[in-house]
């Protein structure tokens, strides 16, 4: 499964599979956690926007096209990435380390096996 596509790993993910989720946490929420990062300059936000995000994917995927080869920008669309005014500035200083990574990733897996994933829609079922 570690040599599927994005795309291919997201179709185990919509059918349910906590094990595709894993894989694709781990791809994409180092990605995902250093954007945010870069954004807030907040280490603490940067980790629990990013874990959201990811949350949210597991929940949303029976109802994302298949293939669509979307999967970065749909990541990148519901981070958010607003900057509030009454943050301090990005601090240089802060680091994302493999510890951060994997502390997001043990918690992120492990809330997705209690969410319920969102059912695919009628036509959905029908087109394929």
């Amino acid at each position: 499964m570690l040599t599927l596509s994005d795309d291919e790993v997201m179709d185990f993910v919509a059918s349910g599979s906590v094990r595709a989720f894993t894989i694709l946490c781990m791809r994409k929420l180092p990605w995902l956690a250093l954007c945010a990062l870069k954004a807030h300059g907040d280490l603490d936000r940067a980790l629990d926007g990013a874990g959201r995000v990811m949350l949210r994917c597991w929940e949303n995927a029976p109802t994302w096209p298949p293939r669509s080869r979307r999967l970065d920008s749909r990541l990148l669309d519901m981070l958010d990435t607003r900057v509030d005014t009454d943050l301090p500035a990005p601090v240089a200083a802060i680091t994302l380390t493999d510890d951060h990574v994997a502390a997001l990733l043990c918690q992120v897996v492990g809330q997705c096996e209690t969410l319920r994933q969102k059912p695919q829609g009628l036509l959905s079922r029908w087109l394929g």
